[in-house]
């Protein structure tokens, strides 16, 4: 995969900026209404039950509060591919950062019928996340992903993990509304300029189209 993107997406940089500590949870774009424990017995409603593994009802609800757009059900739409997200701008960062990242391609294969999906993605030279078992929730043409991924940052020398959901909606043969929101879990390394465990944050979309390659 990189030797097909690489001159593609050499020239974007990382270019996230200090904002307001303090911005609201209000100034999120996007999410929605979703509460994702409606019964209360604290599971995560209508996904995958290896989801639970992955977030609390507690944590995947403070995501959606931010402005998360969370899509659950048991009728996904299937697909695969790799996928071009060029203006992934930070919606909510709880340590107020805002700006734009580089562009990364999302390659999603082997959805089963069990909900279970493998996920990869690279920006080249800045981050990448080999092939990650996750699962997908979802209906008609509207889905979420969730998993766990192992990525490394070589700028700070930082090997990561991360509790993530990637929704959006299938429009066309592209992705509609592509947006990622994620929890920090684990740090090994330098990692000055990656957050901090225990911390989330939101990007979508600038453009709202991850576009099929």
């Amino acid at each position: 995969m990189r030797t097909r993107i690489a001159l593609l997406l050499a020239l974007l940089l990382l270019v996230a900026a200090c904002g307001d500590e303090e911005t609201p949870l209000a100034a999120a774009v996007g999410g929605s209404t979703t509460i994702v424990d409606e019964d209360g017995d604290g599971f995560i409603d209508d996904a995958p039950e290896g989801v639970n593994d992955i977030f609390s009802a507690e944590d995947l609800q403070a995501l959606v509060d931010a402005g998360l757009d969370l899509h659950l059900g048991d009728e996904p739409p299937s697909f695969a591919g790799s996928f071009l997200a060029d203006s992934l701008a930070i919606r909510y960062d709880d340590l107020g950062l805002e700006g734009y990242l580089a562009a990364y391609v999302y390659a999603f294969s082997g959805q089963t019928d069990e909900g279970e999906i493998t996920v990869a993605y690279e920006s080249v030279d800045i981050d990448e996340s080999d092939d990650t078992a996750a699962f997908i929730a979802g209906t008609e043409d509207c889905f979420s992903i969730f998993a766990v991924f192992s990525g490394y940052t070589p700028d700070d020398d930082c090997n990561y993990e991360r509790a993530t959901v990637l929704s959006g909606c299938l429009d066309e043969g592209n992705i509609a509304d592509f947006m990622l929101g994620f929890i920090m879990t684990s740090l090994m390394g330098e990692c000055a300029e990656t957050l901090p465990v225990g911390h989330m944050r939101i990007v979508a979309e600038a453009d709202g189209y991850a576009y099929a390659l």
